[in-house]
C-alpha cells in the first residue's frame, strides 16, 4: 500500500471535513440571527450542537425494524463474525457490530448506531454476490464508519441542515405576512440583501451536508484499507455494487444519462472512489 498518498488522502479529508461542518453550524447561526437576532444566532448553534447527545443507537433500533432487518447468529453466519470480530479489534472497536440480513435485490451495505452499540446491514443480492474478499472489504468500510462515529456527526449535520430549512421557512412565512405592509405605505422597509440570504441557506446548507458525507465516504474507504491492507479489494467490491445497480427505469424512459449531480449525492461517484484507490495500490500489490 503506498502510505505516502495514503496519510496525504487521510490528511485532505480531515481539513476538508472540518472546514465543511463549521461552514454548516455558520450558515444555520446566519439563518437563526437574520431571523432572530444574536440570541437566536446563540440558540440555533446549541440546539444543533445539543444534537451530539443524541442517541444514534435508538434511531438504529427503529431503521432495523422498519427494513425487517434480521440479526445474524454466531452459529448462523460464523464466518462472517469471524471477519467482523477480526476488523472490530483492528478497529479498537469495544464490541464486534452485529451484522443483520435484509431481504433486497439490490447489493447493499450499511452501519447503524453508535461506537458502543452498532450494527451492519446487509442485503441479500451483497452477500449473494461479493466473494469473501470483496465482502471483507465492504464490511471493513463500513467498520470505519462506525469507528470514526460518522453516524453521530451526520446526524448533527442533518438536524442542522433541517433547522436552517425550517429557519427559511419561517422567513418566507413572516415575509408574505409582511406584504400588505409594503402596499400600504406604513414606512416599513424589508432588507431584500437578508431575504435573499435567507432563501438561499437550505440550499447551501445542503450542498455543504452532501459535501461533508462525500468526504466521510472517502475517509471510510482510507479506514477500511488500513485495516485490510487490500486497497485492490474494495475497488473490486465497489465495482461490483455499481454494476448491479439497478438502471432499468432510466432505460425504459430513455434517461440512461440522466443521473444526480456529484455536488449533490451523498455518495462520490464510484469512478472517484476507485481512482483514489488506485492510488493507493503499489505496483506489487496490484499484481497480487
Amino acid at each position: 500500500m503506498n502510505a505516502v498518498t495514503w496519510h496525504r488522502h487521510a490528511a485532505a479529508n480531515r481539513l476538508q471535513s472540518t472546514v465543511l461542518l463549521i461552514a454548516m453550524l455558520a450558515i444555520a447561526g446566519l439563518a437563526a440571527h437574520l431571523l432572530l437576532g444574536p440570541v437566536g444566532a446563540v440558540l440555533a448553534l446549541a440546539l444543533a450542537c445539543a444534537s451530539l447527545a443524541s442517541d444514534p443507537a435508538a434511531c438504529a433500533a427503529l431503521t432495523l425494524r422498519q427494513l425487517r432487518a434480521r440479526p445474524l447468529s454466531r452459529c448462523e453466519a460464523p464466518a462472517l463474525w469471524r471477519i467482523l470480530d477480526d476488523l472490530a479489534l483492528r478497529a479498537g472497536l469495544p464490541a464486534t457490530p452485529v451484522p443483520h440480513r435484509v431481504r433486497s435485490p439490490v447489493p447493499n451495505a450499511f452501519a447503524l448506531g453508535q461506537v458502543q452499540d452498532s450494527a451492519i446491514g446487509l442485503t441479500d443480492a451483497l452477500l449473494a454476490q461479493l466473494d469473501r474478499r470483496e465482502l471483507t472489504a465492504v464490511l471493513a468500510h463500513e467498520v470505519a464508519h462506525i469507528a470514526h462515529d460518522d453516524l453521530r456527526m451526520l446526524n448533527l449535520t442533518a438536524q442542522t441542515a433541517r433547522m436552517t430549512q425550517w429557519m427559511a421557512l419561517l422567513g418566507q412565512a413572516l415575509l408574505l405576512l409582511a406584504l400588505p405592509s409594503l402596499w400600504l405605505d406604513t414606512g416599513w422597509h424589508v432588507d431584500w440583501l437578508a431575504v435573499g440570504l435567507l432563501a438561499a441557506s437550505p440550499y447551501l446548507a445542503l450542498w455543504l451536508q452532501s459535501g461533508l458525507s462525500r468526504t466521510r465516504e472517502f475517509d471510510a474507504d482510507l479506514k477500511a484499507v488500513a485495516l485490510t491492507g487490500d486497497p485492490r479489494g474494495l475497488a473490486l467490491a465497489l465495482a461490483r455494487i455499481d454494476a448491479a445497480q439497478p438502471r432499468w427505469l432510466h432505460r425504459a424512459l430513455g434517461l440512461s444519462r440522466l443521473r444526480v449531480p456529484d455536488w449533490l449525492s451523498s455518495h462520490p461517484a464510484t469512478r472517484a472512489r476507485i481512482g483514489r484507490l488506485r492510488s493507493l495500490t503499489t505496483p506489487a500489490s496490484h499484481r497480487a
